[in-house]
């Protein structure tokens, strides 16, 4: 249950006042990057990173990550000086808010620039806690993005750049970063160095590895049509299932894996990944990839892993579809109502249920048998 805004707003004005009145000697350093989010939205924008870092001499740039995303940053960016901020809300955690803010008021930045497209009042106090002599930043496109700027107010960029409405070739978050990276860097970004790119070391397995959860339930393929589409992805071949996802999801990892073998799917166990590090390195050593729009959806995509991802409606065009190579295929079913912000109207949440199992099947088993 969201607090009252009155509350919201006391506790947003006591961090302001915290920020206000603190002063003291500050660090300088040349760039500071600020990303505070959830791993797949920092997996996103690994390649944005990755073009800023390199705008610098080594060790110029420190990374501004979040707590949820922190094992994730370690990997992805494991020679990147990072510093690690909440992404709780302003009323429930207060106390990790004003610690996080302590921690930004000793830092000055010569540049600083914001990947956060859609912030919330967290972040956007925690962007006020930050000097730099410059900064760049997008518009912010959270949808209460109004309540947000009552209770927080936002901070005002030196190069703020409108968030796409369109973005052709790219999602829209991607663009974001494009536009952005290429307002701090001073020269045109093209899309291609802007895609994320993992490297997938290690030994490739012959099974394929299910990602099924999601950031919500309703982004989800119902059980009943992912057993459907694989045993149709089965039949006539030998394609071991491994199920992956967080540590938080392994009761409902090992209940799906249990109906799904109910239901007739063959040789279905749990993939371990305890840990960051672990769920990368299912992801790289699969042969072949079945996941939601989700972190897992992108950090295969960002591998150029043989990926097959269910896609809905809700946010279509803002984070996916994107690829490395026709190796990764994106299935959707589009609906007039596109666009929803998951705020579905129907029965029956139809841009995701109303994807074929036959469909799925198909796509997986041309990837399967297709070794180029």
């Amino acid at each position: 249950m969201m607090a009252p805004p009155w509350l919201q707003r006391a506790c947003a004005a006591t961090i302001a006042w915290r920020i206000r009145a603190t002063h003291r000697p500050r660090r300088r350093l040349p760039l500071g990057i600020f990303k505070a989010d959830r791993v797949g939205d920092l997996v996103l924008a690994q390649g944005a990173i990755a073009r800023l870092v390199r705008s610098v001499p080594a060790g110029g740039a420190t990374l501004i990550t979040s707590d949820v995303a922190a094992h994730a940053a370690t990997e992805l960016f494991p020679d990147l000086p990072r510093i690690t901020v909440t992404q709780r809300g302003i009323v429930r955690g207060l106390p990790l808010v004003w610690k996080s803010a302590d921690a930004l008021l000793g830092l000055r930045f010569e540049r600083l620039v914001c990947l956060q497209h859609h912030r919330s009042a967290t972040q956007d106090l925690l962007l006020r806690a930050i000097e730099a002599d410059w900064s760049a930043g997008c518009e912010n496109a959270r949808p209460d993005h109004g309540a947000i700027e009552a209770c927080a107010g936002g901070r005002a960029f030196d190069a703020t750049s409108p968030y796409p409405e369109y973005a052709g070739d790219l999602p829209r978050e991607l663009e974001a970063h494009r536009r952005v990276v290429a307002a701090a860097c001073g020269s045109e970004i093209p899309p291609s160095e802007i895609l994320p790119h993992v490297d997938a070391a290690g030994t490739t397995a012959r099974h394929l590895l299910l990602c099924p959860f999601a950031s919500d339930p309703i982004r989800e393929y119902p059980a009943e049509l992912l057993a459907s589409a694989l045993r149709a992805a089965q039949s006539g071949a030998e394609m071991p299932i491994r199920i992956a996802g967080s540590p938080a999801e392994q009761e409902r990892a090992r209940a799906l894996a249990a109906r799904l073998a109910a239901s007739g799917v063959r040789d279905v166990a749990l993939a371990p990944t305890p840990s960051f590090r672990d769920y990368a390195a299912a992801v790289a050593s699969a042969k072949l990839i079945l996941t939601m729009e989700s972190g897992g959806a992108h950090l295969a995509t960002a591998m150029g892993k043989d990926t097959v991802v269910l896609l809905g409606g809700g946010h279509f065009g803002l984070l996916a579809p994107w690829s490395r190579s026709p190796r990764q295929t994106w299935l959707s079913n589009p609906l007039p109502c596109y666009g929803c912000d998951w705020k579905c109207t129907r029965p029956a949440v139809e841009c995701i249920t109303g994807v074929r199992p036959d469909d799925v099947a198909r796509a997986l088993r041309s990837l399967w048998n297709d070794p180029a």
